[in-house]
């Protein structure tokens, strides 16, 4: 392929990449002016309105809403990013400075994680933002459980959050992110390191 035709399917690699990224972003903006929205209101009204119910209902829909887009999202920026970067390597041989996503990358590995030696953990903003979703569904489930139990015992409410947030989260960190983000890299991986190798020997 010329190098003229490379160069405009890498910029809509790129072009794709960067509108999943907004869409995301613009999706929890959103999501975001709703809660506080429906949470102010909530903060007003009597706490036996049965209407509460239903608000809650409704946060706790858009939360799971969120957190089932947000991973829909991160799928084709992996891929799409991915692709643009292994353009730029196997066809314009990108020096590893300037390499973003490949563990070939150089000086990029500083931001990734956090924490100190061996208790760091990789941070990413796929992992915040389910982190965030995983959080409100959460909420909105310990709140729905107050409400439906009729109980203010903050320990059992706090308790019920809790395993919520952490059962959401690590079901992504478990299993989602292995069976797609962590496939495609290491895919992509994989084809660079090819890709790599038959340059070194041609």
């Amino acid at each position: 392929m010329d190098d003229a035709n490379l160069r405009k399917i890498y910029e809509q690699y790129w072009l794709h990449a960067r509108h999943v990224e907004n869409e995301r972003l613009w999706f929890t903006n959103i999501y975001a002016v709703i809660v506080a929205g429906f949470l102010a209101y909530l903060g007003v009204v009597e706490n036996n309105n049965p209407i509460n119910l239903i608000l809650i209902f409704f946060l706790l829909i858009l939360s799971l809403f969120g957190y089932i887009i947000t991973q829909a999202w991160n799928i084709p920026f992996v891929i799409f990013s991915r692709l643009a970067e292994e353009i730029a390597i196997c066809e314009w041989k990108l020096p590893e400075e300037y390499r973003r996503f490949t563990k070939y990358s150089k000086g990029y590995d500083y931001y990734k994680f956090i924490g100190i030696g061996k208790l760091s953990i990789r941070i990413s903003a796929s992992r915040a933002f389910i982190g965030f979703y995983s959080i409100m569904i959460g909420v909105f489930i310990a709140l729905s459980y107050q409400i439906i139990r009729n109980i203010n015992d903050y320990k059992e409410i706090s308790m019920v959050f809790i395993v919520v947030s952490v059962t959401f989260y690590f079901y992504y960190h478990l299993y989602l992110e292995k069976k797609t983000l962590v496939k495609i890299r290491t895919q992509f991986n994989e084809r660079v390191n090819k890709c790599l190798d038959k340059k070194k020997t041609s």
